[in-house]
């Protein structure tokens, strides 16, 4: 019989447990250490829209801690962001089921032109997509609700040597994950799978590792969800 997996859960805290009870169902190990933080901007958003865009549920929860307003249909990029637009009280909703640029497809083929659209972003958005709504005529407003901040995930040399796989859920986590691994001197740990939600996510990682990802053993999700993550745990993947 396979060992358990011992898999280093580095997305927010905010979905992290979640996560975490999703792989011990599978029966394996997890450690929960977030290389990021969030933290909800002070912003208003008094300015008027006739739908929101959401492209995260950190951003679904800026916006509903900020505004009352669940009337307005909310375009989100995936289900989870969809799920917790629902949670938060939208009723309208619609699912990209994708990333940014299924969203962006989506909006282009479906949104209506006329709508003001307010575009709830994260501080540092990983798409352009109001540029590019922008050049499709489409009227939007992008207020950063929330920001991403670097978290020390505070792994102990025992963790460490025990990490078989690390899930690398974004491009700005994977990009904290080659620091934080880099600047302990870490990097080859014991030489784990990296396991991405999308090719987005590992370009992160490798843009920061740089010469040092060379080798490293990675899978990237058929899609971009974390279900398709799990996937990549199965007999495929080998220790």
């Amino acid at each position: 019989m396979r060992e358990p997996f011992t898999i280093w859960v580095t997305r927010t805290a905010d979905g992290a447990d979640k996560t975490a009870r999703a792989i011990e169902a599978l029966g394996h190990n997890a450690i929960v250490a977030p290389v990021l933080a969030v933290e909800l901007l002070d912003v208003r958003l008094d300015q008027p829209f006739d739908a929101v865009i959401f492209t995260s549920r950190n951003g679904v929860r800026a916006f509903a801690a900020r505004s009352p307003r669940r009337d307005a249909p909310a375009w989100c990029v995936g289900d989870a962001t969809a799920d917790a637009a629902r949670d938060a009280g939208f009723d309208a909703i619609v699912s990209a089921e994708g990333d940014v640029e299924a969203l962006f497809a989506l909006m282009k083929d479906k949104a209506p032109r006329h709508f003001r659209y307010l575009y709830a972003s994260a501080k540092q958005p990983a798409a352009p997509l109001t540029a590019w709504l922008w050049a499709e005529g489409f009227r939007v407003s992008q207020t950063p609700v929330y920001d991403t901040i670097a978290a020390d995930p505070a792994l102990s040399d025992a963790d460490l040597a025990h990490i078989t796989h690390v899930l690398i859920h974004s491009a700005r986590g994977g990009c904290e994950v080659a620091r934080y691994l880099m600047a302990h001197g870490k990097f080859a740990f014991t030489n784990p799978w990296f396991i991405c939600m999308s090719e987005q996510a590992w370009q992160g990682f490798a843009g920061a590792a740089g010469a040092l990802s060379e080798g490293t053993k990675k899978r990237i999700a058929s899609e971009p969800t974390e279900a398709k993550m799990l996937e990549l745990l199965g007999a495929d993947v080998d220790r």
